[in-house]
């Protein structure tokens, strides 16, 4: 008797064609998965990922004992097709990534996913003095409620972390670096639209040298919060500052900086983070030529 392969229905001699399914019946069905199993295993997935992340994935295809294959040329692996829907599974967990046909594209670690604080009333309400004998239990306390919808409390919050600034406590921008490497955007953010209106010297321009050496360094979802503080900052001497980041080797991180360039310089050369490293190329040497003329 024939079968459908879609649904796995059984029909009576002399069909040809699953009514559901619209495709041809086979005779044996147990042969054609079989085939269809060799074909998928014969068919390779493209996997394209920043280095680190590339040697993170070999680590765990090993581990779980699937074979790979790597390409010098382009740096990506090969993994069997067959895989592909396991494999992307498991990395939607933890990364940013994309599938188009036979490739899949991972970006870097998730960016989704935020940390959040504990809003205890007792940092709003401690004597400063106090507070500054304990910078590093008080400013996660007072950070947390930076982003308290109400704004009387996260105004006090914002007031109180200027204020410890001022004393020498802490450095601002050593604290955007660990709220942004912990993940903690949306105090983060708030914080930084505060600032912005302050528009403290030279806090975009140190922000966006942190940037970049973070980026250096493959701290990923550091690099794009750092990046959006810098575009809430909206400070255009830092602009430049940012430039470095167009030639970084992760897409996102490209596309980010190109974005930031964007909104504090009002201009658009057309860079494309996808494109060939000869096309950005051109686009890059259009923003070093801008930011030679205008300083």
């Amino acid at each position: 008797m024939p079968w459908c392969p879609g649904c796995r229905q059984e029909y009576r001699a002399g069909m040809a064609k699953c009514a559901d399914c619209n495709v041809a019946l086979v005779a044996d069905l147990a042969a054609h998965d079989g085939a269809q199993r060799q074909a998928a295993a014969a068919r390779l997935l493209r996997v394209i990922a920043p280095a680190g992340t590339t040697e993170a994935l070999k680590a765990g295809l090993a581990q779980k004992r699937i074979p790979f294959q790597h390409d010098p040329g382009t740096g990506s692996l090969l993994v069997p097709l067959e895989v592909a829907d396991l494999l992307e599974g498991s990395l939607a967990q933890v990364a940013e990534c994309e599938r188009v046909g036979d490739t899949l594209h991972v970006y870097g670690a998730r960016t989704d996913r935020e940390a959040e604080l504990a809003q205890e009333p007792a940092w709003l309400e401690r004597p400063l003095a106090e507070l500054a004998r304990e910078p590093a239990a008080a400013v996660p306390g007072l950070f947390a409620w930076l982003s308290c919808p109400q704004a009387k409390k996260a105004g006090a919050a914002a007031e109180r972390l200027d204020q410890l600034a001022a004393q020498g406590v802490f450095r601002v921008v050593d604290v955007i670096g660990w709220a942004a490497a912990e993940n903690l955007r949306k105090p983060l953010f708030a914080w930084a639209q505060r600032l912005a209106a302050a528009r403290p010297a030279a806090l975009a321009e140190a922000v966006a040298d942190l940037a970049v050496a973070r980026a250096g360094a493959g701290a990923l979802v550091a690099v794009a919060n750092l990046l959006h503080v810098v575009a809430k900052l909206a400070d255009p001497a830092a602009a430049a500052r940012v430039l470095p980041l167009l030639d970084h080797a992760d897409p996102m991180v490209r596309d980010d900086a190109d974005e930031v360039l964007v909104s504090l310089t009002g201009r658009d050369f057309g860079f494309d983070a996808e494109a060939e490293p000869a096309v950005r190329a051109r686009a890059v040497a259009l923003w070093r030529e801008w930011f030679a003329r205008n300083g």
